[in-house]
């Protein structure tokens, strides 16, 4: 009876720990996988889309691994470039059995994440059917009671499907509710684009008539929730502001049109009827698509950087776009590179040796495509014209160090150091580096006492890059003008031939918006 009454506290603790777990389980069998074919996940409602997690499948294309979420909501989950949307909850496991051939099509879901992901399969599935009946054109162009009259029957069938579908499968309140809004932002989408038709058929931009008015109104209940979690909320938001945004636009000077994004900030300043919520999460997709692309200058960035810190309100958007910073430039510029749990290929720990020299920096993974086709003989390249005037380190975020010690073999022939990133892909130092499946191989340049002087680049063909190199060591890389290399090719000069080394596109998703491309 004393053990009972030592073991009820501790029990009870055990207990309210696993009920407030974060954690989600994630499990199951691909079947006829290709090699190195990878299971993504990511968080559809962030604003970045960056993954969450990266795993591998085994010989039998069995995965398992677990994951923190940060919400109860949607998810996208990809494989081999293909994805879809599952529905977690913190603390679930997530199970499911597929084909690499008829992935997404066709999944069965084990679990107790099964009937929420039942019930969204059944919908996609019907919806899908449905649709192929509709000539969305046709209806776009009919009168407008008809045009209302025909899309409140459309949503009345789609509704009622989500209805009978979540009473079959059983799905909690919270995954109906997400389809129901789902549907609803669609529709929204659709008004605006006949307004919008409606309007430039009449040669301005004008205002929505009573009907419309009202049916926009009878969808669009609760505007700032919806822009929290639906991302097609978004863009429904941001389509249906284009036309006045414009119209804005055109009353300005030619050379201040061309600073999207200030105008864009300024725009939404006027707009006294939007909620601070909505504004941050417009503001946050133009910076994505404008200050944050990957031809971006140090200004871009600068001003971006500015805009996020004084204009956006929210927390939370602020730390996914600040990560979002570190994707797209790399690590700060002009200080050491920080890589915690650094291995040597003796498993020392270790840190990048310089050797008083500058140092080329190449993240990979065996599993990245084209490693071997397309990175390894571009960096014999460059190795052989640089010689001894750069150090290269090779610095491998494979998920064991078996398989670290595999792919040191791709770079025989190239002198060099090989080090391995022992938290891996999905690591703490991975992310701190802006480092996931998309951006893999990436190329950093570190001057002669091991500091960052370069941004983080896909290519050993970007100039900014090369740049870098050529300031630290004297060397001169560019073709001189007019000069032109063949597309694809590292514009060096002295090389007899040119070797196409464009990574070739990971297979694992990237981020939905676009944003870290």
């Amino acid at each position: 009876m004393n053990k009972l009454k030592f073991l009820l506290p501790l029990f009870l603790v055990l207990l309210v720990i696993s009920s407030c777990s974060k954690k989600i389980s994630l499990s199951g069998t691909i079947k006829n996988a290709a090699p190195n074919s990878r299971i993504e996940i990511s968080d559809e409602s962030g604003v970045g889309h960056l993954p969450i997690i990266n795993v591998g499948l085994d010989n039998t294309g069995k995965f398992n691994t677990e994951f923190e979420a940060p919400r109860d909501g949607m998810y996208i989950i990809s494989l081999n470039g293909k994805t879809t949307f599952v529905y977690l909850k913190q603390g679930q496991n997530l199970s499911f059995t597929a084909d690499a051939t008829t992935f997404p099509e066709k999944i069965t879901f084990t679990g107790d994440a099964k009937n929420n992901n039942e019930f969204l399969s059944a919908t996609r599935e019907f919806f899908v059917k449905y649709s192929s009946g509709i000539n969305l054109k046709d209806v776009l162009q009919k009168p407008e009671q008809s045009f209302i009259s025909e899309l409140k029957k459309i949503q009345s069938d789609l509704e009622k499907n989500i209805n009978t579908n979540a009473a079959k499968y059983k799905a909690d309140e919270a995954v109906k509710q997400y389809s129901l809004i789902d549907l609803q932002s669609t529709f929204l989408t659709v008004i605006a684009q006949y307004n919008m038709q409606k309007n430039i058929l009449a040669g301005g931009v004008g205002t929505m008539s009573p009907a419309l008015t009202a049916y926009e109104k009878a969808l669009d209940k609760d505007p700032d929730a919806y822009m929290k979690s639906h991302s097609s909320y978004r863009n429904y938001r941001l389509q249906k502001l284009m036309p006045e945004f414009q119209k804005y636009a055109e009353k300005l000077p030619a050379e201040q049109q061309k600073d999207v994004l200030t105008v864009f900030k300024n725009f939404l300043a006027t707009k006294k009827d939007i909620s601070s919520t909505i504004k941050d999460y417009l503001l946050a997709f133009v910076v994505t698509n404008t200050g944050l692309g990957s031809a971006s200058t140090d200004e871009n960035f600068a001003q971006a950087k500015k805009i996020i810190q004084e204009d956006i309100k929210d927390e939370s958007i602020k730390q996914d776009l600040t990560k979002l910073f570190v994707v797209v430039k790399g690590p700060e510029k002009n200080k050491a590179l920080a890589l915690k749990d650094l291995q040597d290929k003796n498993g020392k720990a270790a840190t990048i040796a310089t050797n008083n020299k500058p140092t080329l920096v190449l993240f990979y993974t065996g599993w990245a495509p084209g490693v071997k086709e397309q990175i390894v003989p571009v960096a014999k390249q460059a190795a052989n014209f640089m010689q001894n005037k750069v150090n290269y380190a090779f610095v491998s975020f494979d998920d064991n160090v078996n398989a670290f010690k595999a792919s040191t073999k791709l770079f025989d022939g190239i002198a060099g150091n090989h080090y391995w990133v022992s938290s891996g892909i999905n690591g703490a130092t991975a992310k701190d580096l802006g480092i996931y499946s998309f951006k893999l191989p990436s190329y950093i340049v570190l001057d002669a006492k091991g500091n960052v002087i370069s941004n983080m680049a896909s290519s050993l063909n970007d100039v900014p890059l090369i740049q870098s190199i050529e300031k630290a060591t004297g060397l001169q890389l560019l073709q001189p003008a007019p000069q032109q290399t063949a597309p694809g090719t590292m514009p060096v000069q002295g090389q007899d031939s040119q070797q196409n080394v464009e990574p070739q596109p990971n297979t694992t998703a990237q981020p939905k918006t676009g944003a870290a491309e």
